[in-house]
């Protein structure tokens, strides 16, 4: 027993406490590592107008390890048979991304502010550039129903200010004939937008209000009968009451009011607009 103490005392403990000290170390390296990996992909999302990374645990505090897991899992060589040929270049800041009826890709050109289809022979026809005239804002992400009609966000993420020419940010549907129709001024940033497995409701997501809605969609694209699930802080909570009314006159948007372009011509009663939310 002295032996084995005397042992410890003089190679076993210093051994372990050296051990201790360069795992710890090792552990706080790669933990600042991972942390200057994730601020830099903040400041590259920033840069380019992009959401960034999600969120994962209390104030992120798990994403890099969320991000090492999917690494890890990945597949890390890419197939013999792939094509690494780049699509499109430049592809106007393309962002939401789809598939129509009949195959063809359906893209939101944030960068060129219109909804574009990729057509089978490689043209590129414009599905929705302006409303009334006017341009776009920055047409973020699209969705297309089985019967054709396509559904888009259009907030002003990748446009500056001073060259909007609308004052609010629009869900709209583009109609298998391509009319363009306005579906809802309501949101502030409307960003993702999906639909339920049997296309009756409609998820669109205001990503810097914190609201993400659900909606009735009628056959001609009218968004109707909402329930209103509420962000708040980091978890997301069901919003039971939202209170919302169809507008009865044409809204005043929160940008006009400080000055931006006011459009007196477009006609946006009936149209859900943000006003009443609590």
């Amino acid at each position: 027993m002295g032996s084995w103490s005397i042992f410890w005392g003089k190679y076993g403990f210093p051994t372990a406490l050296i051990l201790g000290q360069s795992l710890l170390t090792l552990v706080a390296l790669l933990l600042f590592i991972a942390y200057i990996l994730l601020a830099d992909r903040k400041i590259w999302a920033a840069v380019q107008l992009r959401r960034g990374p999600n969120v994962v645990g209390a104030f992120g505090l798990l994403q890099s390890f969320a991000d090492f897991i999917k690494f890890v899992l990945k597949e890390p060589i890419i197939p013999a048979g792939a094509d690494k040929t780049v699509f499109r270049h430049p592809s106007g800041q393309s962002n939401g991304l789809t598939l129509d009826t009949e195959g063809r890709l359906v893209v939101c050109e944030g960068g060129n502010r219109r909804v574009t289809r990729t057509e089978h022979d490689g043209t590129i026809s414009v599905l929705a550039e302006t409303y009334l005239g006017r341009k776009l804002n920055s047409p973020n992400d699209v969705a297309v129903r089985s019967d054709g009609t396509i559904f888009f966000t259009d907030p002003p993420y990748g446009v500056e200010k001073e060259k909007r020419e609308l004052p609010f940010s629009g869900v709209y549907c583009i109609a298998p004939g391509g009319e363009v129709k306005l579906l809802s001024v309501y949101f502030e940033f409307p960003n993702g937008l999906a639909f339920s497995p049997d296309e009756k409701t409609l998820y669109v997501g205001d990503s810097d209000a914190g609201f993400i809605e659900a909606f009735e969609v009628a056959k001609d694209g009218r968004l109707r009968n909402f329930q209103g699930i509420q962000k708040a802080g980091k978890g997301i909570r069901l919003q039971v009451k939202v209170g919302v009314r169809r507008q009865r006159r044409a809204p005043v948007p929160r940008s006009s009011r400080k000055g931006s372009i006011s459009l007196p011509v477009l006609h946006l009663s009936g149209l859900l607009h943000r006003e009443n939310r609590t």
